[in-house]
């Protein structure tokens, strides 16, 4: 019995599926670069990886984190505006539950988008940013 090791749901066959092919730039290295970026944008106070799944406790029980659609930065920017984005793979579209939380952070007056690149997230801050300033 492994205890603190991370589950997920996918089955192997998924999970071959689902790696980038080798002309694809890895979710993973997208979400480092758009992090790195995030740390030291001078309109961005702070932003964070908000991680979301779930693990077994030592005592075996399972502990969920997070909720269905949080993106995977979490963050505040120039304004006091709340800061939300999910970062893919080019070509991939986010979850209707991503989707939905996207647009209800936009529709309360916050910041909220898809970035599929490190050239996308820094131009949504530059036009969002110079746009409501």
């Amino acid at each position: 019995k492994r205890v603190g090791k991370v589950v997920t749901a996918k089955t192997p066959a998924k999970r071959a599926k689902s790696r980038p092919k080798a002309s694809q730039t890895p979710e993973k290295d997208i979400l480092r670069a758009c992090l790195q970026l995030l740390a030291v944008h001078p309109a961005v106070a702070f932003a964070f990886r908000a991680n979301a799944g779930g693990m077994q406790n030592p005592v075996g029980q399972w502990v969920k984190f997070g909720f269905r659609g949080m993106p995977d930065i979490l963050g505040l920017v120039t304004g006091g505006r709340f800061l939300a984005v999910e970062v893919k793979r080019p070509g991939k579209k986010p979850t209707p539950d991503q989707d939905a939380f996207l647009r209800r952070v936009n529709e309360a007056g916050g910041l909220g988008f898809c970035a599929d690149s490190l050239a996308r997230l820094e131009f949504v801050l530059k036009w969002e940013l110079d746009n409501t300033i």
